[in-house]
This record gives C-alpha cells, sequence and structure tokens, in this order.
C-alpha cells in the first residue's frame, strides 16, 4: 500500500498524522493527543502492510523530518522523498535523521 504525501496537506507533525490516517478511509478521534494519533497510525500500517511512503515537495517538510524519520525506523518502512536540489540538501545537511540520497538523472 502506498500512501502518498502531499506538502499542502501538513504543516506540522499533528497535521501529517491526520493526514495519514485520513488515508486509511477509517474513523478516529480526530481531537487525540500526538501519542494518540502515532499510535493508531503504528495499528493501521502494521495491520495494512504499509511498506512505502512516498513524499512530494520534500524539501517543504523540514520541520517534521524528524517525525517521519521515527515512523520509518519504528515500522521498518521506506521512504520515497520526490524533490529537487533543495531536497538533496536537506538531506545531507540533516545529522537528526539518516537517510540515503538517491538521484535519478535525466534522460
Amino acid at each position: 500500500m502506498f500512501i502518498p504525501l502531499q506538502y499542502d496537506y501538513y504543516r506540522n507533525i499533528r497535521g501529517l498524522y491526520r493526514y495519514i490516517l485520513d488515508q486509511f478511509l477509517i474513523a478516529y478521534d480526530y481531537s487525540a493527543n500526538l501519542s494518540i494519533l502515532k499510535r493508531d497510525i503504528h495499528y493501521r500500517i502494521k495491520k495494512f502492510h504499509v511498506k512505502i511512503l512516498i513524499i512530494d515537495n520534500f524539501h517543504q517538510i523540514k520541520r517534521i523530518l524528524f517525525a517521519l524519520n521515527q515512523l520509518a525506523n519504528e515500522l521498518n518502512l521506506s521512504i520515497i522523498a520526490i524533490g529537487n536540489k533543495e531536497t538533496v540538501q536537506l538531506l545531507n545537511s540533516n545529522t537528526q535523521c539518516e537517510f540515503n540520497v538517491v538521484e535519478l538523472s535525466s534522460v
């Protein structure tokens, strides 16, 4: 299962968690605190065997990079980031998160 993330839908960790939960099309407590939202994400990602998160406009999400990295590590998820040169700079300069950067060459 793929969950494509678009930056326009979230601007903070709570928004990110809500957006991920919305993709499952199952009701959840929208007013829940971060730990409950995160617990719900863990449960649903495991239940539905999600293996990959695809993130567009990755260079714009610096504020939630740590939360994404934490989810990926805890749930053994792969994250595919789509972006530009700013994305590569962000990933290479971030010391809190470990991402392998692979650039696709233009044809």
